[in-house]
């Protein structure tokens, strides 16, 4: 049980993603079906996923398919009661959902990120592109903000699915990628769709800076014309205390006529105001530049970061891995041997140990040429007619002979040649 609370987060992930698959085509049918009941466009599609995710938390097959089985049941019950009797075509909106629900649960034995084919993607890519399109008509109308808010999410987990199938097959099967390593691509994935996921949700992000800009004007007003409201107090007091009779009148002039000084003070205020805005607004500002700038050189250090060490952690066998002076020697190698006579064979007793080791595996490259692909101790321990150990030795001299410095003995070479033939 332990195993499989460890590796729910993925396979939640992996539910969240089928049903962002079919959002889109969820999301316009119930638009178009149920346009009196928008908090069904999203709600189905949330109910598919939690139901067909639910049946994970169980260890035994049967009550993981029982669960997904009953759970769409009692959606298809609520869309034939409520739903079914104002017209038979609102039902169409819960059968997509109905194909999230019993999608899953077969999903659950395939390892992370495998459980769904590609061509379930591409079909989810296709579902979402149509979707942004047929947004704009009218009656399509109010999803346009809901389709590209998801379809930059669904690209997101399709980057890091495609980043973590590339990482697993880069390491040839033969060992997990670095922690490190695979930390930097998820960084980099990260960084690079933020901004996306920011202008998709841009006009919903731009009303709520208007809510609080408007508050903000709200409480500054008020408590302008409060402040005002002390100085008209002051002189309808003043007025009522020169007498009755007609200066009660005059009162109720004076009191309907601001003095001088409340005008006077009321555009002092004013302005003001205006002024504390401005600095306000210019101390906000000033923030937010500094923290963009410190969060911009942060981002282009990680980057450099991840430049400079995307080999850390990880040991690459492949031929690859030669520096750039070995490189540039193989390089100059390569030409010579393409424009010039080929030279004379040194033969096998002027070689050093060293040398001798490499023109074993050269030899044996030349009688297997499909495995120069591979590193030389992935091709060995795959050759059939070398049983482990002898080729586990071969690989461990011809690795030393490769990529060290140190030495190796005539002895050594010869024996592994006899060993081999």
């Amino acid at each position: 049980m332990k195993e499989r609370l460890k590796i729910l987060p993925m396979k939640v992930l992996a539910a969240f993603s089928l049903g962002l698959m079919f959002f889109p085509v969820i999301l316009l049918m119930g638009r178009y079906f149920l346009p009196d009941d928008p908090a069904l466009w999203y709600f189905l599609p949330l109910y598919s996923v939690v139901c067909g995710a639910l049946g994970y938390l169980f260890p035994k097959k049967i009550f993981q398919i029982a669960v997904p089985v009953l759970c769409a049941g009692l959606l298809l019950a609520y869309g034939i009661i409520y739903l079914a009797p104002a017209s038979f075509l609102r039902l169409l909106p819960i059968l997509p959902c109905l194909a999230i629900i019993l999608l899953i649960p077969p999903a659950w034995s395939s390892l992370p990120w495998d459980e769904w084919h590609p061509g379930f993607w591409m079909i989810g890519t296709v579902f979402h592109l149509i979707a942004q399109f047929l947004a704009t008509f009218p009656f399509f109308s109010g999803t346009a903000q809901a389709l590209s808010f998801t379809f930059v999410i669904y690209a997101f987990i399709l980057a890091m699915m495609l980043n973590s199938k590339g990482l697993r097959n880069g390491m040839h099967g033969s060992q997990k990628a670095p922690p490190a390593m695979k930390k930097r691509n998820k960084l980099l994935v990260i960084a690079l769709f933020v901004p996306a996921l920011i202008a998709s949700g841009w006009g919903i992000l731009a009303d709520a800076l208007d809510r609080a800009w408007a508050f903000i004007r709200h409480i500054i007003l008020e408590a302008v014309l409060w402040f005002l409201s002390l100085f008209s107090i002051a002189d309808e007091t003043k007025a009522g205390s020169d007498g009755g009779g007609q200066g009660d009148m005059l009162a109720g002039l004076e009191a309907s006529e601001p003095s001088a000084f409340a005008v006077f003070m009321e555009k002092v205020l004013m302005v003001f105001a205006v002024l504390l805005m401005a600095v306000l607004l210019f101390f906000v500002l000033k923030f937010l530049i500094k923290k963009l700038i410190i969060l911009w050189k942060k981002i282009m250090e990680r980057l450099r970061k991840y430049a400079s060490a995307v080999n850390e952690d990880y040991v690459d066998e492949a031929e690859s891995t030669l520096n750039l002076d070995e490189k540039t020697k193989v390089l100059k190698e390569k030409l010579q041997k393409a424009f010039a006579r080929q030279p004379r064979q040194v033969p096998w007793n002027e070689l050093d140990g060293r040398a001798r080791v490499r023109r074993l595996y050269q030899q044996f490259l030349k009688r297997k040429p499909d495995m120069q692909q591979k590193t030389a101790r992935e091709a060995l321990l795959e050759e059939k007619w070398m049983d482990k150990k002898q080729a586990e030795a071969f690989a461990t001299l011809y690795e030393k002979a490769r990529y060290s410095n140190h030495d190796i003995s005539t002895d050594a070479a010869d024996q592994l040649r006899g060993s081999i033939k």
